[in-house]
């Protein structure tokens, strides 16, 4: 198969990683990078031997590609990945794949306009140990999840980063974070019925929120109970100190997914390891050789297009709640009228 040759727009932090990982795709060859601040462009471009241009209508216009990753500022996921769609491309988006539902539909039908596969970057979806989890719980081995806790916390100084700026980034940690963590969820557990939101007075001088509570219900339809329950943790301004980013507590044992380790506990007390942790480098190869093979043909998405909505749907969701001071949205089959 001859290599796709691959563009990426946006040279920012996560572009890093991306470039990391790329050299060992061998369906994928980069032949341009992209980015408004051209300097970086240009930086990036100089250590990979390749041009540099400083958005996505000059690349399309000089150089042939059959593939992008998308990895500019939220606000711009639109705008960018409909662009790199007219030029041919099969789009890989970074979360969170769009600021609104209507936003995340005008993507979809592009894509379905010049038959492009386009999809969201889900990490964890690809990490081994989540894989393991998922067949374990599918299995029945912590019986019937009841309590589920997820936690992605750490300092992080976001003072003066476009992260903070709500105009460019569309919220705060919840949307930085948060998409992560209903996306995980939803693939262990099913779907989102519901979600709450708190989120306490801000640490760091930003005029997004810096730490959030999330706490979500699943459809009853994939558990066979209503009351399976989830509290997402998400900050920049607590240390991380726990070991596990999820933990779910059910009727015969529990799972810890954790950064270094996951285990399995059954009602005995007796713990079985299931993977080794997170790599987040692994999640990401991963990742990019799942979006070669489905945008070819070769595999189905892991992601479908209604994962990448509830996505959207949840994170809208939570800050409604969080207006509302804390009182429960319901978003099954949608994200209701305000």
């Amino acid at each position: 198969m001859t290599p796709l040759r691959l563009a990426l727009v946006g040279t920012g932090r996560i572009a890093g990683d991306w470039l990391r990982v790329v050299r060992d795709v061998p369906a994928l060859r980069l032949v341009a990078v992209a980015d408004a601040q051209i300097e970086l462009a240009r930086a990036v471009a100089e250590s990979h031997a390749v041009p540099a241009f400083g958005s996505i209508d000059e690349l399309a216009a000089a150089v042939e590609i059959d593939a992008a990753i998308v990895a500019v500022p939220p606000s711009s996921h639109e705008e960018v990945s409909i662009r790199a769609l007219d030029a041919g491309a099969h789009v890989l988006c970074e979360k969170p794949f769009a600021l609104d539902l209507a936003s995340a539909e005008r993507m979809f039908a592009a894509a379905d306009v010049r038959e492009r596969h386009l999809t969201m970057s889900a990490k964890f979806r690809h990490v081994p140990d989540v894989i393991a989890a998922k067949a374990r719980l599918d299995a029945g081995a912590v019986g019937r999840p009841l309590f589920v806790r997820q936690t992605f916390g750490g300092v992080v100084p976001m003072e003066g980063r476009w992260n903070a700026d709500r105009a460019v980034s569309g919220g705060g940690v919840w949307i930085d974070n948060g998409t992560h963590s209903v996306d995980l969820l939803r693939y262990l557990f099913g779907p989102l019925a519901w979600v709450q939101a708190s989120s306490p007075q801000n640490v760091q001088p930003v005029h997004v929120e810096d730490s959030i509570r999330v706490v979500c219900g699943f459809d009853a339809t994939r558990n066979g109970d209503a009351g399976v329950t989830a509290v997402i943790d998400t900050s920049w301004s607590v240390p991380a100190t726990d070991p596990f980013y999820l933990e779910c507590f059910g009727t015969a044992g529990s799972l810890h997914l954790g950064w270094s380790e996951s285990v399995i506990r059954n009602d005995a007390r007796r713990e079985h390891r299931i993977g080794d942790g997170y790599e987040k480098l692994v999640a990401l190869r991963g990742a990019l050789a799942h979006f070669v093979a489905a945008a070819t043909g070769v595999e189905t998405p892991v992601l479908s297009r209604d994962d990448i909505r509830a996505s959207v749907v949840a994170v809208e969701a939570a800050y409604r709640s969080c207006s509302r001071n804390g009182s429960r949205v319901d978003i099954r089959g949608g994200l209701a009228a305000p």
